[in-house]
């Protein structure tokens, strides 16, 4: 439950603008993609 806390904090932080925002971003996606959180991991995958 920490981890999922703490991945959607992160992910709620790259929502204020910064020129790192797209490698933040690519960072997050990864780490997530590192966790055994199935809900997340189809956000990540989602096409737009």
């Amino acid at each position: 439950m920490t981890t999922l806390a703490n991945l959607v904090t992160s992910f709620a932080a790259l929502l204020t603008p910064c020129d790192d925002n797209a490698e933040l971003l690519t960072d997050w996606i990864t780490g997530v993609r590192d966790e055994d959180l199935p809900h997340l991991n189809a956000f990540t995958r989602r096409n737009c």
